[in-house]
């Protein structure tokens, strides 16, 4: 009997260190091995900050993807299910900056300068096509590999 009252005293003590230490709270998050899916497939998407690290799968028609205001350390993986021109668009005037990489239908790396724009469209998508989005909560940050050079579109 004494050695289990030692030792729930022990797991006592450990749990609230741990307690202290974890600092438990409305802004406590834990993610396991598997990020969240927003799935586009029925339609167009408008994320918001609490979609934050998920995998935006743009498939059965064109999608229209649509950020929400800049917000620090806000991510989002977009890519593309299917062959059709996806449109990725920031909120109200906010605008984003970045790199593409053009891979010229498997031909040529071509980069492309992203700076300032509202909108991108995928030209020739193909399955597989990917954007990266980070935001530092001021502006959105990109960067792409896709097949063809994307349009670009301000607001």
């Amino acid at each position: 009997m004494g050695s289990k009252r030692v030792g729930l005293a022990r797991v006592e003590a450990l749990l609230e260190a741990q307690a202290r230490e974890i600092a438990w709270g409305g802004t406590t998050t834990f993610k396991g091995a598997r990020r969240a899916i927003v799935d586009g497939s029925a339609g167009n998407v408008t994320l918001t900050a609490a979609d934050s690290g998920a995998l935006v799968v743009c498939s059965g028609a064109a999608r229209t993807v649509t950020l929400p205001a800049p917000t620090a350390g806000v991510t989002y993986t977009m890519v593309s299910a299917s062959d059709d021109e996806h449109i990725l668009q920031t909120a109200g005037t906010n605008v984003m900056y970045g790199f593409v990489y053009d891979l010229t239908a498997g031909t040529t790396i071509v980069g492309v300068d992203v700076r300032a724009k509202g909108t991108l469209t995928t030209v020739s998508c193909q399955i597989g096509d990917r954007i990266e989005i980070d935001s530092d909560g001021t502006n959105w940050y990109i960067v792409a590999t896709l097949d063809e050079t994307p349009t670009f579109g301000t607001h």
